[in-house]
């Protein structure tokens, strides 16, 4: 049997590697269908979902199951079964681990292993010999989402395929971009286009993963993945299972709100709601919880269990900032100011001294 591990070469591209059978073969055109349903299932789904996909050009199906959610070395992994259908019959099952850093890049490893199946006519088992090929990266647009309008100390952004670089207060701020702040005391606001706000804490890394915004209708689609540190979603006139937020642990689905998550180095999260209420789904296979205004929930680093006896998790960062020194394009790198005074400097004075790493 052969397996390789492969690295995706885009920040939020998930490339899955895909075993063929000798004979009927998985069709070109359905790659990136199945691409989008390994994605959606490991970034989306808890334990033990299913996500199907079926091709109307080739008339192939399957589906991806999420089998388990574990941690190696401090890392969220997750394992999962992918079959492909024909004939009216399962020929391949392939069970593949895919582990996710802080930048949401997955590392994946792909078993090949024969479906047991027998032919629809009862005949034997099909033992296929399958070999590996790379499925193309997922096809979700990038598009403008929202501009920032505070940083403190120092602020990056990470487009799909690009080095990192620094963010401004005005820049404009696109999905499937990776969004970090300086370890001290850093911080960013991001203001959405449909009204919501992003607020990250030092030492925080959220990607926007995706963002559909109607005007005319209010319709729309948001979700977001938090690595770690700490971050406020506050939501805007998308809402609902229209906004999600993924933690390594848990997935988070908004109901016109305000809350903040927290990500430990293990992939433990705390979710506190300041007003409305969310569902926090654990995503190793605990049942969801809802969480209302004033209460907090944690997961734990396997998002197998759930705790009430955990406290809010907190940033200074994550606070509404007023006055001081903003950090743009034209002033010297330094120190903003939130609420409850300025950091480095008098609010409307100079700067303090700025960090770059």
């Amino acid at each position: 049997m052969m397996s390789r591990s492969i690295l995706g070469a885009l920040l939020g591209a998930l490339l899955i590697v895909a075993a063929l059978p000798a004979r009927g073969a998985d069709d070109a055109r359905d790659l990136p269908i199945i691409a989008e349903a390994v994605n959606a299932a490991l970034e989306y789904q808890k334990t033990g979902a299913t996500v199907p996909w079926n091709s109307a050009q080739s008339g192939n199906k399957g589906s991806i199951t999420v089998l388990r959610t574990f941690f190696r070395g401090g890392t969220p992994c997750r394992e999962y079964e992918r079959t492909l259908e024909q004939g009216g019959r399962v020929v391949v099952t392939v069970k593949g681990t895919g582990c996710r850093n802080n930048s949401g890049i997955w590392n994946l490893q792909e078993g090949n292993q024969p479906a047991a199946s027998a032919a629809a006519s009862g005949g034997a088992p099909q033992q296929a010999n399958l070999r590996p090929v790379v499925l193309p990266p997922t096809s979700t647009a990038r598009v403008r989402a929202g501009d920032t309008y505070y940083v403190n100390v120092w602020a990056y952004r990470t487009p799909p395929g690009r080095s990192r670089g620094d963010l401004f207060v005005r820049d404009d701020v696109y999905s499937q971009e990776v969004l970090e702040t300086f370890p001290k005391d850093g911080a960013l606001h991001v203001d959405l286009l449909d009204g919501g706000k992003v607020r990250l804490g030092a030492n925080a890394a959220v990607r926007l993963d995706e963002f559909v915004f109607d005007p005319s209708t209010g319709a729309g689609k948001v979700t977001a993945s938090i690595g770690r540190g700490v971050a406020r979603f506050i939501t805007g006139r998308v809402k609902g299972d229209d906004f999600q937020v993924r933690s390594p642990t848990a997935l988070i689905g908004a109901r016109g709100t305000d809350f903040v998550v927290g990500v430990a180095a293990t992939g433990a999260t705390v979710v506190h709601v300041i007003e409305g209420s969310v569902e926090v789904t654990p995503l190793g296979g605990a049942p969801p919880q809802i969480v209302n205004a004033g209460q907090s929930l944690g997961v734990n680093p396997g998002g197998t269990g759930t705790t009430t006896a955990v406290s809010r998790p907190f940033d200074p960062g994550i606070e509404e900032a007023s006055g001081g020194s903003f950090r743009t394009r034209s002033a010297t790198p330094g120190f903003g100011s939130r609420r409850g005074g300025a950091r480095g400097g008098a609010p409307g004075g100079p700067p303090g001294k700025g960090h770059h790493d």
